[in-house]
């Protein structure tokens, strides 16, 4: 199930939401109970190994 990020248009509140069908695009408000809401755009972040470590020890 695919996590969005919302923010509401009537309070300014960002909030995510999880969605159990792709079809379903608006959501409430948990603070306001408005559904003058938007999807807002994620980016997601990948998390790479490496053989490496990511920090000196000195």
């Amino acid at each position: 199930m695919p996590i969005f990020e919302y923010h509401c248009q009537s309070c300014g509140n960002d909030f995510e939401k999880i969605l159990k069908t792709s079809g379903e695009d608006s959501a409430t408000c948990p603070e306001c109970g408005s559904k003058r809401t938007r999807k807002k755009i994620s980016a997601f972040s990948e998390i790479k190994k490496t053989s490496k470590p990511c920090f000196s020890g000195g």
